[in-house]
């Protein structure tokens, strides 16, 4: 059975939720807000370029859409300024971090780091092929992408984009988990559910597929 270990506390800068505790007798919607936060998602961090220079953000809200074509979805809050620069640009970068890249995930979530290329001034990272925008070494994954659409979501916006290019390496994904980052003590392959085939384009060893760390 695969242990979850959690690494670390929330990225610097996030803001303690309501939720975070156990929630008072009667409160309803923070029983389901914390339910929710038991889903385990992927840690990466979005790249993009602009006029001002290159930007990246902290996500755990990252989930594969559909196979054909290949699209991936991503949420973030209407007054983040991530979003006004990725619709803006048009093209961005993923790169989904592995278990020991902590420290990427909490710079790209503070909202206190320096903006334009200074950002990037602590990590290593190479321009991704197709925006330019920077890859974090390293990961997991990297993921060039193209914004298709975006669809309003409650207090997010969904962005929508097709994966035109795309690397994958072995190892562990960080997770976000309960609030904090975490990973699991293993990965194990599984067989398929009864009636279907795998897929002989997927990897055999499944990750858990994957919210937006700044505000501003």
């Amino acid at each position: 059975m695969n242990t979850v270990e959690v690494l670390a506390d929330r990225p610097p800068g996030a803001s303690e939720r309501p939720d975070a505790a156990a929630p008072p007798p009667g409160n309803r919607t923070a029983v389901h807000r914390r339910a929710v936060r038991r889903i385990a998602s992927a840690v990466a961090v979005l790249t993009t370029n602009t006029e001002r220079g290159p930007h990246g953000v902290t996500v755990s809200s990252l989930s594969a859409v559909s196979r054909e074509p290949l699209l991936i979805g991503i949420c973030l809050q209407h007054r983040s300024a991530s979003l006004a620069l990725l619709k803006e640009s048009r093209t961005f970068a993923v790169s989904v971090l592995a278990a020991s890249q902590t420290e990427p995930a909490r710079r790209f979530a503070d909202p206190g780091r320096p903006r334009g290329p200074a950002q990037f001034d602590v990590v290593d990272w190479e321009p991704d092929p197709v925006s330019g925008a920077p890859l974090i070494a390293d990961a997991l994954a990297w993921l060039s992408c193209r914004l298709t659409a975006t669809v309003t979501a409650g207090d997010h916006e969904l962005l929508l984009a097709e994966v035109v290019e795309g690397v994958a390496r072995d190892g562990r994904p960080l997770l976000s988990f309960g609030g904090s980052l975490a990973s699991v003590s293993a990965l194990e392959a599984t067989a398929p559910p009864t009636g279907r085939t795998a897929d002989p384009s997927a990897d055999p060893t499944p990750v858990p597929p994957p919210r937006e760390g700044e505000t501003g």
